[in-house]
C-alpha cells in the first residue's frame, strides 16, 4: 500500500495519544519510502531543525494551505 499523501500537501498531526505534537502543522515532503508504505515524512512548522518527522497516513489530516 502506498502513502495517500502527496509531496507539498499541508497537513495537521492527529495523534491525541501524543499531546506534545497533536495539532502541529506541516508540509509533506518527497521521500522514496512514501511510495511503498502507508506512511510519509512531514516537515513540521514547529521543528527548529526542519527535519522530517515520520507519520502513518492515519495520523495526518489535510488542512487548507
Amino acid at each position: 500500500m502506498i502513502s495517500k499523501w502527496k509531496p507539498g500537501t499541508r497537513v495537521q498531526v492527529n495523534t491525541p495519544d501524543e499531546p506534545d505534537i497533536h495539532g502541529w502543522l506541516g508540509t509533506v515532503e518527497p521521500v522514496n519510502y512514501a511510495e511503498r508504505l502507508p506512511a510519509t515524512s512531514v516537515l513540521l512548522d514547529q521543528d527548529a531543525f526542519q527535519m522530517g518527522a515520520f507519520f502513518y497516513d492515519e495520523e495526518l489530516e489535510e488542512v487548507a494551505a
